[in-house]
């Protein structure tokens, strides 16, 4: 392409030399094009190197955000967990040594019956895990999911501490059984109360999308719980003799649970509330929602409130779906 004096271009057309030309005007347009073309590529060489460092400022802080949210999640659903693991471990505790502690407390004649009726307390104390499960659930939505979690923490150390310093039948008679029964309705509260606290708090703590995974270990520390409690059985018999253990040795484990406690609850001390609870703190302070639902509000009431408000939009959507 050539662009003559007279402004005009002039094309070779199959090597014929036929001439094709071009009218000023257009000529003028193209030279426009070209330039305005020129200018932005030197502009926006120009900037780019400011825009790089600015997007990679960018993504530096949102990774960096990312990481600090991860480690933040990662440490309560670990605090969460601690307490859980305390709770099952007393409360397996009573079930791996009550073949040595049974005699103390219920004295008779037949060993079957003094394991019948150390099996029996056992019992006793599944019937107060739903009322546990209640009272602090109602509990966690008005004070705190770390309030609660605590509450149940230190049940479970009462009941411990009961059965560890109880003296046996043949000291105080007929209250050791009393003092027993009661340390274990303690406990059942307590394990009630702490798995729907632990189970809530570890759902509300994980990052979106993740939330099946975190709340997952709530399983694992009931697991870690119960392998601690027969860990803890295997060392005292390999290290104590059976007179030793029928004695005082099954009163090492309901200690050691107490002290341990006490390590778990300033490491829950730090768990941080779930911005759930923050958000139901914030109805609870609010006059006009509580007239409004004649009552203070709790988890089911913001549970259904949300259902309520969505279900028309969630049912539409599906319907698509169905069919």
């Amino acid at each position: 392409m050539a662009v003559g004096p007279a402004g005009l271009t002039a094309l070779s057309v199959g090597g014929i030399g036929k001439r094709h030309e071009l009218s000023k005007g257009t000529v003028r347009k193209r030279r426009e094009a070209l330039a305005a073309l020129v200018t932005a590529a030197t502009v926006m060489g120009k900037a780019s190197p400011t825009s790089q460092k600015s997007q990679i400022t960018k993504e530096r802080v949102m990774t960096q955000q990312s990481s600090t949210s991860n480690r933040r999640v990662v440490a309560n659903v670990f605090r969460g967990c601690i307490g859980n693991l305390i709770e099952w471990y007393d409360w397996f505790v009573y079930a791996a040594f009550s073949v040595f502690f049974a005699p103390v407390f219920f004295p008779s004649e037949s060993q079957t019956a003094q394991l019948l009726s150390a099996a029996v307390v056992f019992a006793v104390g599944f019937l107060m895990r739903p009322l546990g499960g209640y009272i602090l659930g109602r509990f966690a939505d008005r004070y705190g999911r770390r309030n609660a979690l605590t509450l149940s923490v230190l049940l479970m150390a009462a009941g411990s501490l009961l059965i560890a310093v109880t003296p046996g039948f043949a000291t105080i008679g007929i209250l050791a059984p009393v003092i027993l029964v009661l340390a274990r309705l303690l406990q059942g509260l307590s394990v009630g109360g702490e798995f729907g606290s632990s189970a809530t708090y570890l759902s509300e703590v994980a990052t979106p999308g993740r939330r099946g995974f975190f709340s997952s270990f709530q399983y694992v520390s009931i697991v870690l719980g119960q392998l601690c409690a027969l860990g803890i059985q295997i060392i005292l018999l390999q290290i104590l003799t059976p007179a030793q253990m029928d004695s005082w040795g099954w009163r090492v484990p309901f200690l050691l649970s107490v002290i341990v406690i006490g390590l778990g609850l300033y490491i829950q001390l730090k768990i941080e509330d779930t911005p759930d609870f923050r958000a139901l703190a914030a109805m609870w302070a609010d006059p006009a929602v509580v007239r409004h639902i004649g009552g203070q509000p709790s988890t089911a009431d913001a549970s259904w409130a949300r259902l309520l408000r969505y279900a028309p939009e969630f049912t539409a959507i599906t319907n698509q779906y169905v069919n």
